[in-house]
């Protein structure tokens, strides 16, 4: 529980050939409004199945789209979530079968070159997978770099992602203690995110 709740959590790897096609088959059908994602009809305060903004998808799942959920399917199928599934029941037992369970509530999507200071992201949500489909070079910037917040407030960095095509990063929000920041780059990122509430 303290790696949890203190240092937080995160992981990396690479999209897998079949994600990676529904990914791009998703942004293919996109469009853009000053580098944020319009797609279909936008949350609408008065649809009552929109309860929040984040509960049920930004879009709400009347609206979201079906290629979000296959992507989601194929993320949770894959080796590291169900590995923090496991750790999420108890980390002294890797053949425990019951998991939790993840549940998408929130897509989102967005075409920027924008910097942002160290932060934690809040909400309804517990687990957050931002994917990245630009190809780029180390040198370029716009890395998204992880850090522990100290109790003095002074911030240790203890990973750095290249936001390079077809990689992808998860990180947990909701603590102050665990924030991550987003460097001044050379061009703008296209990047896919999808938040989970983890059930049970």
């Amino acid at each position: 529980m303290y790696s949890w709740y203190r240092q937080g959590f995160f992981a990396c790897g690479e999209l897998k050939s079949e994600p990676y096609d529904v990914a791009k088959s998703l942004l293919s059908k996109c469009n853009w409004d000053d580098g944020e994602l319009v797609y279909d009809k936008e949350y609408s305060e008065s649809d009552d199945t929109a309860i929040t903004r984040y509960v049920e998808g930004r879009f709400n799942l009347k609206h979201c789209p079906y290629d979000a959920h296959i992507l989601s399917d194929l993320l949770l199928r894959s080796h590291t979530m169900s590995k923090f599934q496991k750790t999420m029941v108890n980390p002294m037992y890797e053949d425990t079968w019951w998991l939790k369970d993840l549940r998408l509530v929130d897509f989102n999507a967005w075409n920027t070159k924008s910097e942002q200071p160290w932060h934690s992201d809040y909400g309804p949500f517990d687990v957050q997978v931002l994917l990245y489909f630009n190809d780029t070079d180390q040198d370029e910037g716009g890395h998204l770099v992880v850090g522990n917040k100290n109790e003095d407030g002074s911030i240790f960095e203890v990973h750095r992602h290249v936001p390079k095509d077809g990689t992808w990063i998860m990180i947990q929000p909701n603590n102050p203690y665990f924030l991550h920041r987003v460097e001044p780059g050379a061009g703008s990122r296209t990047v896919l995110e999808l938040r989970y509430r983890i059930d049970g």
